[in-house]
């Protein structure tokens, strides 16, 4: 199963779209749900990294699973209405568009990332795919001069829903809170859900250097993602399975 792609086709309707949702307030200007308010070029730069993954992963299912989706390059009303973490929401079945109710969350990282993480006010989504963008460090600052060419993803792997909850406490098993550093997984002890602002208090881990914004984050170690073929048919059957027909509406469009 092939897991890496080179994004190339594209590139220029990405940065077009990150440019009108940045102008147009199309997304929220807030870093990563902080009181922080991102700059115009690190905001185009994250919208961009976001759309490239999706085109990675569009690449991904095609060529492992023959199934063919449609990116959404749609702008919205206000930052209050979103796709509501369905990145797979429109696929095509043997020539047909077709709807999945089944909330597939496609989340961009570094190539250096341990981690995937959802952050807790858009833990919405069924399954939670995690794609590694190679983009210069340099992106957020200057997005033009870095996202040009042919960019690297690795689809890594994905998580359920329930992947990140304690089916007994039902409390996410590791959750990050805003000022939190990312920790090394490899010193984690998972016997019952982890806050790691109390954790690193009484255990002794070793900080990756990068502190998150977010009022809270819920984290699954990217070694402990469902990655083989056998899972990954698992998810398109769930797709699959969970669909309506574009053209099963009550209103008829007039256009």
């Amino acid at each position: 199963m092939e897991t890496v792609f080179y994004v190339e086709d594209g590139l220029m309707q990405v940065l077009k779209f990150a440019e009108v949702a940045t102008f147009g307030r199309s997304q929220s200007v807030r870093d990563f749900g902080s009181g922080i308010v991102r700059s115009q070029y690190d905001q185009i730069a994250d919208i961009a990294e976001g759309k490239i993954a999706e085109l990675g992963f569009m690449q991904f299912l095609k060529k492992n699973f023959n199934l063919e989706t449609v990116i959404d390059f749609n702008h919205y009303e206000s930052i209050k209405v979103t796709d509501l973490g369905n990145d797979m929401e429109l696929y095509i079945d043997r020539g047909e568009k077709r709807i999945s109710t089944f909330k597939v969350d496609v989340k961009a990282t570094k190539p250096y990332s341990k981690w995937l993480l959802v952050e807790g006010h858009k833990f919405w989504a069924n399954a939670y795919v995690l794609i590694k963008t190679e983009l210069p460090r340099c992106c957020e600052s200057d997005p033009y001069a870095s996202i040009k060419g042919k960019i690297k993803v690795e689809v890594v792997g994905f998580a359920y829903y329930t992947d990140f909850i304690d089916p007994i406490t039902r409390k996410p098993w590791i959750e990050y809170s805003s000022g939190d550093e990312l920790i090394d997984p490899a010193y984690l002890t998972f016997a019952s859900p982890i806050l790691v602002k109390d954790y690193v208090q009484t255990h002794s881990v070793v900080r990756l250097q990068c502190t998150l914004k977010s009022p809270s984050n819920y984290g699954l170690p990217v070694s402990h993602l469902r990655k083989d073929k056998d899972e990954w048919k698992n998810l398109i059957y769930k797709v699959r399975t969970s669909t309506i027909e574009t053209k099963d509406n009550i209103i008829k469009p007039r256009y």
